[in-house]
């Protein structure tokens, strides 16, 4: 028991060296800066209300949709009344159930495999490039995944030992008033509980009424009143097209192993297809990502045959059952942006499943395959702290704040990229987003000095908002920042 502790600290001290080093160096991106600037305008009660009578924490941008839930931004909002609004403060929220889940993870796996398996995993996840990431956001994915894993361990400990069932119901709440998706694994409960009932009155005869399906019927009562907002809500992603691909499918598989952020020379060279002009360090790092998603792939096929099969279907419907409805809901969301940022507390149950196929090598295997693991996950690592990941809209604010004069306008080429300009200033004037060249008509541009910031991968594909400013201006001055580029035209 002492050894296990020693080395589930060990475990939980890298977790959390990894999660906050350099958590507050890069620039808010959109999303963030969603989140930072609610935060900076609204106090608590004033975003509960946003919420409740708009569900946008920002009720004055209709673009932005109203699929917001109040849990993670009334308890930002309380964290920040207490450490500030800046990068470090508001991703270090994330961050702290970042390290919480660790925790998580381990006695989960031990619930429900064994403590072998619970130490695999809890190792594996406080690694995982991918929970890293979004435990360093100043968003609520890393708040949502700490939920939706206490409220599984409630749920294995109630179905081992009867008893955590007010931790369940309580996180349970947590969960539907934290975000849309965790219907999606809601509903993995009910059908699990549902295939209980009928197994058991099928075997008794018997109607039996239980305090657990009082709890569920309380809960499902809850959701009531949200199911025509959640039915109903928009997306801004979704004004942009895209279609489902297996290179995206594949995007979304190896997220659940490992990621790459490329340097933007190693960028380039991917997606020119030149390998040959691969450096030494650059084909590791590629090549790392392809074993650690090998590797964690064959131990969870090798899970399956386990003779020791105690939870593993329920681990398997945990994990199946709510990326499935989330794929078939919305669908169109992941042929747009193919991520699993938005079903991230399958990930671990991904995991555990693979380190219950590990938890059969021998101590010695074991040895080899985690320390695999460990090194192969490093230049992984190396590229994701040393290379920029989020657009510099910071830097890019600061520039404009230095050089544009107070009657010239400035055009962003999507209309969500106003937001970290709104954060980062309050000295900017006359900023417009737009979605695609017809917005330009809706905006009293300067006839004289306009400047066009050009950020995202999604915006202005056709380039048509481009090309009017090429044929009705010229173009004097250009300032390039990771991710956004700033253009200056003059009649």
């Amino acid at each position: 028991m002492k050894k296990t502790l020693i080395i589930l600290i060990s475990f939980l001290l890298l977790g959390s060296f990894l999660r906050f080093y350099q958590i507050g160096t890069e620039s808010f991106w959109v999303d963030e800066a969603t989140t930072a600037l609610a935060i900076k305008q609204y106090n608590t009660k004033e975003i509960f209300l946003n919420l409740y009578t708009t569900g946008r924490i920002l009720p004055e941008h209709s673009f932005l949709g109203n699929g917001d839930f109040p849990v993670y931004y009334l308890g930002l909002g309380a964290w920040s009344n207490i450490f500030g609004i800046s990068e470090f403060s508001l991703r270090s929220f994330s961050a702290i159930f970042g390290v919480i889940s660790i925790l998580l993870v381990f006695l989960i796996s031990k619930e429900l495999f064994n403590e072998k398996t619970g130490l695999i995993a809890s190792f594996i996840f406080s690694i995982h490039i991918v929970m890293i990431e979004y435990s360093q956001e100043a968003r609520l994915y890393g708040f949502m995944l700490f939920i939706v894993l206490l409220t599984l361990f409630s749920l294995a400990k109630f179905i081992n030992t009867g008893k955590y069932l007010s931790i369940l119901a309580i996180s349970n709440v947590l969960g539907i008033f934290t975000s849309p998706v965790f219907l999606f694994f809601f509903i993995f409960e009910l059908i699990y509980f549902s295939y209980i009932f009928l197994k058991e009155f099928i075997k008794s005869k018997k109607l039996k009424i239980t305090k657990l399906h009082i709890v569920l019927l309380g809960l499902v009562i809850i959701y009531l009143p949200l199911i025509y907002r959640m039915f109903n809500f928009s997306i801004a992603g979704l004004r942009y097209s895209g279609d489902m691909s297996l290179a995206k499918l594949a995007k979304i598989f190896v997220q659940f192993n490992a990621w790459l952020h490329p340097s933007a020379e190693l960028l380039s060279k991917i997606n020119g297809k030149v390998f040959n002009l691969f450096s030494i360090s650059e084909w590791i790092a590629v090549l790392s990502v392809v074993l650690i998603s090998a590797m964690l792939g064959a131990f969870f096929v090798r899970s399956l045959f386990n003779r020791n099969k105690r939870n593993l279907g329920f681990s398997m419907a945990a994990l199946i059952i709510p990326f499935m409805i989330f794929f078939a809901a919305l669908y169109k969301v992941l042929s747009i942006f193919p991520s699993n940022r938005y079903i991230l507390y399958t990930v671990p149950i991904y995991i555990m499943i693979a380190s219950f196929g590990m938890s059969t090598l021998t101590n010695k295997k074991l040895a080899i395959v985690m320390s695999v693991l460990l090194v192969s996950s490093s230049m992984p690592l190396y590229f994701y702290y040393a290379n920029p990941i989020h657009p510099e809209y910071g830097k890019a604010v600061s520039y404009l704040e230095s050089k544009a004069q107070a009657t010239d306008t400035i055009v962003v080429n999507i209309l969500t990229v106003i937001l970290p300009f709104d954060y980062y200033s309050d000295k900017l004037s006359n900023v417009y987003g737009v979605f695609d060249a017809n917005d330009l008509k809706n905006i009293d541009i300067n006839k004289k000095s306009v400047w066009l910031v050009l950020s995202t991968k999604h915006a202005d594909q056709s380039g048509q908002i481009r090309t009017y400013f090429e044929q009705n201006y010229r173009a004097i001055e250009t300032k390039e920042f990771f991710e956004v580029k700033i253009v200056h035209y003059i009649r």
